[in-house]
């Protein structure tokens, strides 16, 4: 026959501590711009943020202006008595995706810039100046959306050379304030503009195009980042990219 248990005895002293457990992984970390949303002008302008965000919203949406050249028949040139060229553009453009229509000289855009220039593949460098094919020759052609342009005196016929023929289209501009006015975004004399709706197109020839032996593109550089990253501009091939030179002192921010 069992006998009845005892009361508890007291509690004993505490045990000595347990051996020291291993690391855990380290931690991600945090860091000041981690804290924050990079995207965002609030960051480093307080009162102004919400403004400069707006403008850089409608800056980086995607761009209801394009501006093509055909793959065939885009440049042909015609040798004059004199040895130049009258070279003749033709392109395209749409916006919205419908063709946009408009008059000779393009006056219902905001900027508009046309030129040719020689490649020289020995040097990856162009030796002589560009040939500015003159937006005030835009005459609109037979179909609608369709342009062509007409340059006298090029020094060059860029179909049959090692050149680029480039243009570059704007539409709107995003301005908050007259530059060099109290709270203007840009200092007296700039000539810096930020466009809602831009497009630029090029079309290369000979040794000139992507590709070929001894080109050498003048996007093949890299710069570290703020973080000290290495950064190619060709990696962002197809994006708009702002590139911005930033001091860290002798500036407001």
């Amino acid at each position: 026959m069992g006998g009845c248990s005892g009361d508890d005895g007291a509690q004993g002293p505490q045990g000595d501590p347990g051996p020291a457990g291993d690391p855990g992984p380290p931690g991600a970390g945090i860091t000041a711009l981690d804290k924050v949303n990079l995207e965002s002008c609030a960051t480093c302008h307080d009162q102004a943020g919400e403004v400069h965000q707006a403008v850089y919203a409608k800056y980086i949406d995607p761009s209801k202006l394009a501006l093509t050249f055909p793959a065939v028949g885009a440049v042909t040139s015609a040798l004059q008595a004199n040895g130049t060229y009258n070279v003749t553009l033709a392109f395209s453009i749409t916006f919205n995706g419908a063709p946009y229509v408009d008059a000779a000289r393009l006056p219902g855009l905001d900027q508009k810039r046309f030129y040719a220039i020689e490649y020289d593949a020995a040097t990856s460098g162009y030796p002589r100046a560009a040939c500015r094919l003159n937006e005030a020759n835009v005459v609109p052609g037979a179909t609608a959306g369709s342009y062509t342009l007409t340059q006298t005196g090029c020094a060059f016929a860029p179909e049959t050379t090692d050149a680029h023929v480039y243009g570059y289209l704007a539409k709107g501009v995003l301005v908050t304030a007259v530059a060099g006015s109290a709270g203007g975004e840009f200092p007296p004399g700039g000539h810096v503009t930020l466009y809602e709706d831009v497009s630029n197109a090029a079309i290369a020839f000979g040794a000139a195009a992507a590709g070929a032996a001894g080109f050498l593109s003048p996007a093949d550089f890299s710069a570290p980042d703020h973080r000290g990253n290495q950064r190619s501009l060709a990696a962002f091939r197809g994006k708009r990219v702002i590139l911005w030179f930033y001091p860290k002192a002798d500036t407001p921010g």
